[in-house]
């Protein structure tokens, strides 16, 4: 099994009122967005917000997306398994997918809209603890992705609306709380990734010349023919 933890995360997201054209269509489709600065750069209640309300008499849109990358350039063969893991926070009332990201190494205000919806790196998950690690099992595309991908990039957004594409209505509140990279290790996202076992190597000549053949800790077996 590897651990590998996420590098260059962050949100970007989309805030407009009414008064600059502000509806659900121009919030979800808009093409760029603004990088989240953190006052507490470890914790966030982003993962997958959605708000729309009044203030002062004007409606407004939110929508937050969670984008992180991982170095995979050590895995060359198809996992078996991989499984995300976030570490719950706070808030736990926006349902989560992740899809494909194609952000760019450093998070900027373009990368709003760099993700793949049609490309789905799980199912959704529906349920959040905020006082532990939350796991979102990839499916097989992600493992491809993995061993084909020295970076590996990745979008969590909410599910109802956001992947689906759902007008989420007036007076909409969703968001789900997790921490990033820069909490404690105890809390910092992760892929726990399987791999697959080498195939053993069978040789039907063993030939050693000039030199000793070393064998620690293991053994050697020769089978008669």
């Amino acid at each position: 099994m590897a651990d590998i933890y996420a590098t260059n995360d962050g949100i970007v997201l989309k805030n407009i009122p009414a008064t600059s054209g502000g509806s659900w269509d121009a919030a979800r489709d808009a093409t760029t967005g603004q990088v989240q600065s953190l006052s507490d750069a470890s914790t966030t209640t982003g993962y997958g917000r959605i708000r729309i309300f009044e203030y002062s008499g004007v409606e407004r849109w939110i929508i937050q997306r969670v984008f992180m990358e991982f170095d995979t350039s050590g895995i060359t063969a198809l996992p078996t398994n991989a499984t995300l893991k976030i570490y719950g926070y706070n808030t736990d009332n926006s349902d989560l997918i992740v899809v494909k990201g194609t952000q760019s190494d450093s998070l900027v205000a373009d990368d709003y809209d760099n993700l793949d919806f049609s490309t789905a790196y799980s199912a959704e998950l529906a349920t959040w603890s905020t006082i532990g690690y939350n796991n979102f099992t990839l499916n097989s595309t992600a493992l491809a992705a993995i061993r084909d991908n020295d970076d590996f990039k990745i979008a969590i957004i909410n599910y109802d609306y956001d992947y689906l594409d759902v007008d989420a209505g007036s007076n909409a509140r969703h968001e789900t709380g997790g921490y990033f990279s820069e909490a404690d290790s105890d809390k910092r996202p992760y892929i726990d990734v399987t791999e697959e076992a080498a195939d053993p190597v069978t040789f039907n000549e063993l030939k050693v010349k000039n030199s000793n053949l070393n064998i620690k800790k293991s053994n050697l077996k020769f089978n008669p023919k």
